[in-house]
């Protein structure tokens, strides 16, 4: 797999840190590779988006987050793509991890700089990049998408790619999205929806697909 640094400008966004937190998001990064390979994922692609020339946003839960960086460099690994975090030092932090992982970095959400990071994500779509969103993301409520995924999707005309991570066993943590660790050596299936392109611009059309896509994540959630 080709190195990660070849892609370019990583943190051209990225909100600079002090040396030692920097090299704290290089050691999680360097754990989460470590993660991954303790464990077996099973890729269910039916539409064959992994090998298409599709370009959209990547959609999934936050507390799923933890190993969608390592897949997804696994089976897209020369992919130009861009991750949105929060505009707080622990998403400055979490860019950095994603860096490590030649992920570039929007910087905003509903509550902080919200529209810069929409036009920052729109601008990479249309310029071919894939671009990775936690709609429900940084505060939650956990499991309710938020509508700013349909905007940047109708906006680019780029599809919102709904995934799917399904885990035999895991560790739950006390946050508020019971973020995920799975456990080494258990099997996590990573399902890739069919692209979904947003067709309309106006609001009852925006509310009608994030509903439509709401629904479809919500599918593989298991009782918690």
């Amino acid at each position: 797999m080709p190195e990660e640094k070849s892609l370019s400008s990583p943190v051209s966004s990225v909100r600079p840190l002090n040396r030692r937190l920097i090299l704290a998001a290089k050691a999680v990064g360097g754990l989460v590779r470590l993660l991954h390979r303790l464990v077996r994922v099973s890729l269910e692609d039916p539409d064959g988006v992994v090998d298409s020339d599709i370009s959209g946003l990547w959609c999934f839960w936050h507390n799923r987050a933890l190993l969608v960086p390592a897949i997804y460099r696994s089976l897209r690994p020369t992919q130009k793509a861009i991750v949105l975090t929060s505009a707080s030092r622990d998403g400055s932090f979490l860019a950095h991890v994603a860096a490590s992982f030649g992920l570039e970095a929007a910087r905003g959400s509903s509550s902080r700089r919200g529209g810069t990071a929409l036009k920052q994500i729109v601008r990479k779509l249309r310029e071919g990049y894939d671009a990775g969103v936690t709609p429900d993301g940084p505060r939650g409520p956990r499991y309710n998408m938020q509508p700013g995924v349909v905007v940047a999707a109708a906006l680019a005309q780029r599809p919102v790619i709904p995934i799917e991570l399904d885990f035999q066993a895991c560790w739950r943590l006390k946050s508020w999205d019971r973020f995920i660790i799975p456990k080494p050596f258990t099997k996590i299936t990573f399902r890739i929806g069919a692209p979904v392109t947003a067709t309309g611009s106006k609001d009852h059309e925006i509310e009608a697909l994030r509903v439509k896509l709401e629904s479809q994540m919500r599918t593989c959630l298991r009782p918690e």
